[in-house]
This record gives C-alpha cells, structure tokens and sequence, in this order.
C-alpha cells in the first residue's frame, strides 16, 4: 500500500463504507433463485458473485490495514505540522529581544522626561500657591497668578491615552499625566 496522509486514508475508508454496505445489501440467494426461475446463467452469476465476495474481502482486509496506519500517518502529519510551525517561529527570539531592548530603552526615556514634567509642574503649582497668597495679603489682581498656571499638553494628553493601555502600566503611568487635563494648552496657546 502506498503511504497515504490522514485524509486520503480517511478519504479511502469512506469509499470502503459504502462499497461494504452495497455488498451487504445484496441478496445473493435472491439473485440466484431469479436465475434459475428466469432460465439466466446461474455459473456466470456464481463467477460474479464469487468475485463480489473475494472484492468484499480485499476490501475489508484494506479497511483493517488502513484503521491500523491512521494512527502513525497522523502522527506524522502531526511532526511535520510541528516542524513548520516551529519554522514560522525562528527569529522571534532575535526579534522580542530587539522589541524589548527598545522599549526599555523608551521607557526609561518616559521615566526621565515624565520626572521633567513633575518637576516643573510642581514648581508651577509652588509658584501659583505662594503667588494667590502674595496676591491676597497685599490686594493684588488675581491676573497676577496667570504665568504661573499650570502648562498642559493636549498633544501629550491624546498621545499618553492608547500608550497607557498598550503598555499596562501598573506603576501609575495613566494617573501620573491626570494633571495635564487642567492648565494652559501650550499646543494652542503662546506661551
């Protein structure tokens, strides 16, 4: 028998099926008596009948054998899927460790330039403080405090929105530009 894959061997017995169950559905007796009630050849018949079981044998000997090597072809098939999916695979090592480095790299990027941002909005939110109350102790306008509002990015603000979630933050990254929501736009506004 030649080496047959999983789906000709099941492909196969399908076609073993159905020729076991016309075999079955023959009534040869029948077959036979009409024969001899109808004058017909009744050696030609047995010959074809004869040849019917032999063909009904091969066949059932043939499904035994094909039961037999399914489980070793799918084994196979299974090892050669493996194989190529393990090719599909090569390099994504080289390139997660690459993917890797330079987020990292961005990260810490993030970290320094986010502790800017703290910082100056910090030293803002100082200067604003200790400006309202110089502003209230010696009855000055309110306008006074107005270059030491907070600054705020809109563009940051969009940009951080999808990079929060894409990165899964857990250390506070969302949270940490929250402050940007408030404050003068220094995309749309002279500063």
């Amino acid at each position: 028998m030649k080496q047959m894959n999983p789906q000709e061997i099941r492909t196969r017995l399908a076609e073993i099926k159905r020729a076991e169950e016309q075999h079955q559905a023959r009534d040869f007796d029948a077959e036979l008596k009409e024969a001899h009630l109808s004058g017909g050849d009744v050696d030609e018949l047995e010959t074809r009948q004869l040849d019917a079981e032999r063909v009904a044998r091969r066949l059932r000997v043939e499904r035994q054998a094909l039961h037999a090597s399914l489980p070793a072809a799918e084994r196979e098939q299974a090892e050669q899927e493996l194989d190529v999916l393990a090719k599909t695979m090569a390099g994504h090592v080289e390139q997660y460790r690459a993917a890797a480095d330079s987020l990292v790299d961005l990260l810490q990027q993030i970290a320094q330039h986010r502790a800017t941002i703290s910082r100056i909005t910090r030293e803002r939110s100082e200067a604003f403080s200790h400006a309202e109350r110089l502003c209230s102790k010696h009855g000055l306008p309110v306008a006074v405090t107005e270059p030491f509002c907070l600054l705020k990015s809109s563009r940051l603000t969009e940009a951080e929105k999808p990079m929060a979630g894409a990165l899964n933050m857990r250390d506070g990254y969302a949270s940490s530009f929250a402050f940007l929501s408030s404050g003068i736009d220094i995309d749309t506004v002279e500063v």
